[in-house]
């Protein structure tokens, strides 16, 4: 897993939820839902910043799977995958 990539979702998540919600040491196993308290409505504001932020595409038929958005970890392996099929470096 890179770090760089880590780092930048953490920074994502924690733009979106806020100071106030984002854990004090956010790592891999952190869950959105209940180490951020992510709502659905933030959650897409995640995903859709993830897009922006790394130039990839998520198809919701293949990545929106259980599990998927569980924790930032498996964000961040889902992000990497996503930039490596679609030719981003990483």
């Amino acid at each position: 897993m890179n770090t760089e990539t880590l780092t930048v979702v953490a920074a994502i998540v924690s733009r979106i939820v806020g100071q106030a919600r984002t854990p004090a040491q956010p790592a891999r196993d952190t869950r959105l839902s209940q180490g951020y308290l992510l709502d659905s409505v933030e959650l897409l504001e995640v995903v859709i910043a993830s897009e922006q932020a790394f130039g990839i595409t998520f198809d919701e038929q293949v990545d929106f799977r259980p599990g998927t958005f569980e924790t930032l970890g498996s964000l961040v392996d889902l992000v990497e995958r996503k930039r490596a099929e679609q030719g981003r470096s990483a």
